[in-house]
C-alpha cells in the first residue's frame, strides 16, 4: 500500500513538472501546477461542459473556456504511467499540423485524475469516412474513394514521421486514433493515442518479442498498412478481392510483409511507392483550403469528399501553370475555392492583400456614364494592361481547373494593392461545359471594352459599332477583344504570344 501510494505521489508530482514546463513556454496550464496555483475548484467554473463526445465512454467531452471562448476537447484519463508517457509524447510532438496537440493539462490528485486539453475534432473520423460515407457512394467510381484513402494515409504519414524525427515509437497507428480537424473546406487527419508510445532505443529486442527480431519505426508502419486494408474493405478484413486498386495491394503488402526488413520502413519509402505517385505531400493544409466560419455538418460529408479528390489535382494544376509562367505568383499565394458550402461568402482565387485596399472595377471606374461615349474611362493605361493580363491570367487558371466563373462583371473583378486581380462572386460557377467557357471570355471582352469607353445603356459592349469606336485607340487592343470573342479555342490559345501583351505587358 505504501508503495503504491509513493508511486502515485509521484506520478502527480511528474505531472506538475511537465504542467510547470507548458507554463513557462508562455501557455496558462489552465490547472493546478506550482506555477500557477490555480485550484480544481477555480479550474471547473472556468471551463464549461458543452457535451460529451459521442462513442467516447463519457470520457471526452468538448469544453469552453468562459474567459477566452475558446473551444477545446477535455480528455480524462486515470493517472499512470501511460498517461504520463502520452503527455510527454504530446509535449515534445506539439504544434504539428497532422499531430493531435495538447494545449494543456489539468491533474486532480484527489480523484487520480489527468485531464488533457486538445482542439476539438471529429472522433475516430477515419471510420466515420469508410462505414458512414463510403457505403452510401457505392455507385461513385474507385478513383474517387482511392483519392481519400490516398489523402487520409498519406496525411497520416507526414505525422507519423515528424514523430519518428524525435526518436518515439507510436506503438498503437490504428483507425481510432485518427481523429480529424472539424474545421475547414477539406477535412485534415491528425494522429493521436499517445498512451503507448516510448522513446526508441535502437535496436533493442521488444521484451513480448521472443523471435529475436528488433522493434523499431517499421511496427509503426506497418500499423498505417493496417489502416489502409481497413478502408480499402470498409472493416477490418484481409481479403484482397473485389478491391479494384492493385496498387493499394501492393503497398498494404509492402507495409505488412512477413519479414520486418522487407517491409516500408520509413516516409521515404512510402512516397516512392507507386500508389502514392502524384500525391502533394503538403504540411500546410492552411494555403489552399482556407478554414470556414462555421464547423462542417456532418451532413455535409458527402460534399466534402467529392472535394478532397480535387486537392491535389488542383495543386499539381497550379503549380504547372506557374511554372510555366502563367500564373505571374507562386501557387502558395493563392486560396481556392473558399468556403463552397456557404453562397454569402465569396469564393475564388483571392490574392495577398488587405480588403481595405481592394476595389471591384465598377467602383474604380465610377457608377455615373461619361457625357461623351468616346471618352476614356478614368483609368490608366498601365492599370488596364495590367487588368487585362490578370484578367487572362485568372480565367485561363479557371478553365484548366475545369471550372467556369458564370458572372465575371465589372462587379466581381477586384484590384487588389499592386493592381493585382482577383475573381469574386463565383455563386454561378459550374463544371465544364465549352459553352460555358465562351461566356467568360464574352464578359472578359466586354470588360474590355467598358475599360476604355463609354457604352450607353441597352447597347452590348461587344456590338461592332462600340468596337469600331475602340479602333480609334489602338487596333491592337481590339484584335484581342474579336480574339476573345472567337468560337475556336486555339484562336485564344495565340493570345500568349499577341504582340500587344508582348510589347505592353502590364
Amino acid at each position: 500500500m505504501m508503495v503504491s501510494a509513493l508511486r502515485s505521489l509521484s506520478l502527480f508530482a511528474a505531472v506538475g513538472v511537465l504542467l510547470c514546463a507548458v507554463h513557462v513556454a508562455g501557455d496558462s496550464c489552465g490547472g493546478f501546477c506550482p506555477a500557477c496555483k490555480e485550484l480544481p475548484a477555480d479550474f471547473a467554473r472556468r471551463y464549461e461542459v458543452l457535451h460529451t463526445v459521442p462513442n467516447s465512454g463519457g470520457t471526452i467531452r468538448t469544453v469552453r473556456d468562459t474567459l477566452t471562448k475558446k473551444l477545446y476537447w477535455r480528455i480524462e484519463k486515470r493517472c499512470s504511467e501511460s498517461v504520463l508517457r502520452e503527455v510527454r509524447t504530446l509535449l515534445h510532438t506539439f504544434k504539428h499540423p497532422f499531430l493531435v496537440s495538447m494545449q494543456f493539462c489539468f491533474a486532480d490528485e484527489s480523484h487520480g485524475r489527468v485531464y488533457l486539453f486538445t482542439d476539438p475534432f471529429y472522433s475516430d473520423a477515419a471510420t466515420i469516412y469508410s462505414k458512414r460515407t463510403m457505403r452510401s457512394c457505392k455507385d461513385c467510381d474507385a478513383e474517387k474513394f482511392e483519392g481519400i484513402l490516398r489523402h487520409l494515409i498519406g496525411r497520416t504519414a507526414l505525422g507519423l514521421a515528424h514523430v519518428h524525427g524525435k526518436h518515439i515509437i507510436h506503438g498503437d497507428v490504428q483507425l481510432r486514433n485518427i481523429a480529424m480537424h472539424n474545421y475547414g473546406l477539406t477535412p485534415w487527419p491528425k494522429l493521436g493515442g499517445f498512451s503507448k508510445a516510448w522513446q526508441l532505443i535502437p535496436h533493442k529486442t521488444h521484451i513480448r518479442n521472443n523471435t529475436g527480431w528488433t522493434y523499431g519505426y517499421e511496427d509503426d508502419w506497418a500499423g498505417l498498412g493496417r489502416c489502409i486494408d481497413e478502408l480499402r474493405h470498409l472493416h477490418a478484413s484481409w481479403n484482397d478481392s473485389k478491391v479494384p486498386w492493385p496498387k493499394s495491394i501492393d503497398s498494404l503488402r509492402a507495409s505488412l510483409h512477413a519479414n520486418a526488413d522487407d517491409r516500408i520502413r520509413s516516409l521515404a519509402e512510402l512516397k516512392r511507392h507507386p500508389f502514392f505517385q502524384g500525391f502533394i505531400w503538403s504540411l500546410s493544409p492552411e494555403v489552399v483550403c482556407p478554414i470556414a466560419n462555421r464547423p462542417i455538418p456532418p451532413g455535409m460529408f458527402r460534399v466534402i469528399y467529392d472535394r478532397i479528390l480535387d486537392y491535389d489535382a488542383i495543386q499539381r494544376e497550379l503549380i504547372y501553370l506557374w511554372r510555366i509562367s502563367l500564373l505571374p505568383y507562386p501557387p502558395a499565394s493563392l486560396a481556392l475555392p473558399n468556403d463552397v458550402l456557404d453562397d454569402e461568402h465569396e469564393v475564388g482565387f483571392e490574392y495577398p492583400g488587405s480588403r481595405d485596399s481592394q476595389k471591384t472595377l465598377r467602383q474604380i471606374l465610377g457608377r455615373d456614364r461619361a457625357a461623351d461615349p468616346l471618352s476614356m474611362r478614368g483609368i490608366g493605361l498601365k492599370t488596364r494592361n495590367r487588368v487585362l493580363r490578370g484578367l487572362l491570367t485568372a480565367v485561363a487558371a479557371l478553365h484548366t481547373l475545369c471550372l467556369a466563373h458564370g458572372d465575371i462583371s465589372l462587379d466581381t473583378v477586384v484590384v487588389a494593392a499592386q493592381a493585382d486581380i482577383r475573381l469574386q462572386g463565383f455563386g454561378k460557377y459550374e463544371d465544364v461545359v465549352k459553352k460555358a467557357f465562351h461566356r467568360d471570355w464574352k464578359a472578359v471582352a466586354e470588360i474590355l471594352v467598358l475599360l476604355t469607353i463609354h457604352v450607353p445603356d441597352g447597347v452590348e459592349p461587344t456590338d461592332r459599332e462600340v468596337l469600331s469606336r475602340l479602333q480609334v485607340y489602338d487596333s491592337d487592343y481590339v484584335d484581342i477583344i474579336d480574339k476573345l470573342l472567337s468560337p475556336d479555342d486555339a484562336v485564344r490559345e495565340t493570345l500568349v504570344h499577341h504582340r500587344y501583351l508582348n510589347a505592353r505587358g502590364a
